[in-house]
């Protein structure tokens, strides 16, 4: 018994929207109709008026009445802002906060203030947290057409870059870093297919911008290759798959403490053949946020000794069309 005592008494601590939300949500309502009322349920106020209504998930119906006109609108619950955000506020509990307020009617709310305008056409009345929502869902789903003809310039920083390289003669180096650059061309065969025709280097600075400071080693991993690639487009996403010609370099730098201008350089080199399969999703009509992943499976220095690297890269792209509106 005192078990589910305490269980209980955990439960309503950790219930935001339980505790700090009224079985009632009061309305502020005004209009620019003359004389005029409002009706929810079976009671009629005068306008404008502070009205008082359950919470509920359900819609609420309300009714104007003036002289010249009645209206019927839809109020549209939304979940409660005390419920999405305030039980984080009790970190031992909030997961049983979260269960016990999604069993209660007090995680829901109408829009506070509401101003009745008999010259527009709305009936359905939201939230400003749900128009803002609806808002973001509409920016992040809208689909941008492309066209079959279509050909776009590329260009991009491959920002964030994890390699793994087998130098000749040297132990296998796994390192992540810093910055690149790509451009290239594409062209689409169908509305939704198309070729692709990319270089890109990549590297591994230490820093995220590239600025040089003494006595810091700026990584000791470059990566150019020109890659082809068949791509379709899902959407907002795109999917490629293809070929690359990769040129590997790895280089040390041992340097004089004393002298910091006094210092030699190792460098090894891989050539290789290898796949590529990248993924990108359009942020806007010009912006792509996405992976390339490079992998060197036929070395070129040397065919019966194949070093198996490979580059993975967080891609920015920008593609700029050169012809879509003449389509």
């Amino acid at each position: 018994m005192k078990k589910i005592a305490l269980l209980l008494f955990m439960l309503s601590l950790g219930s935001c929207a339980t505790i700090f939300n009224k079985k009632d949500h009061m309305l502020s309502i005004a209009t620019n109709a003359s004389n005029a009322t409002l009706k929810i349920n079976d009671s009629v106020y005068n306008l404008p008026a502070q009205i008082r209504v359950k919470r509920s998930k359900k819609d609420l119906p309300i009714e104007l009445i003036s002289d010249s006109l009645n209206k019927k609108y839809t109020l549209k619950p939304y979940i409660n802002a005390k419920f999405l955000y305030g039980n984080l506020l009790f970190i031992d509990f909030f997961a049983l906060g979260y269960i016990t307020d999604f069993t209660n009617q007090k995680r829901f709310s109408y829009q506070d203030s509401i101003f009745l305008d008999i010259h527009d056409s709305i009936s359905i009345i939201k939230t400003d947290r749900a128009k803002r929502f609806e808002n973001f869902k509409h920016y992040l789903t809208k689909e941008y057409t492309t066209k079959k003809g279509q050909i776009n310039f590329i260009t991009g920083i491959p920002y964030v870059n994890n390699f793994y390289a087998e130098p000749v003669g040297e132990s296998a180096v796994n390192s992540t870093g810093f910055f690149g650059f790509s451009a290239g061309v594409e062209y689409f065969y169908t509305n939704k297919n198309y070729f692709s025709a990319n270089f890109r280097a990549a590297f591994d600075y230490e820093l995220p911008i590239p600025v040089p400071f003494p006595d810091i080693s700026f990584g000791e991993l470059r990566s150019v290759s020109f890659n082809l690639t068949h791509n379709h487009k899902f959407k907002r996403f795109s999917v490629g798959y293809g070929v690359n010609y990769t040129k590997n370099r790895w280089s040390k730098d041992i340097e004089n403490d004393e002298n910091y201008e006094d210092y030699e350089t190792t460098t090894k080199t891989n050539k290789a053949l290898g796949a590529t399969i990248n993924s990108y999703y359009q942020i806007s009509p010009v912006f792509y946020l996405g992976l390339n992943y490079n992998q060197s499976l036929l070395n070129l220095n040397d065919s019966s000794n194949s070093q198996f690297e490979h580059v993975i890269s967080l891609d920015f792209v920008f593609k700029f069309s050169l012809n879509k509106n003449e389509l």
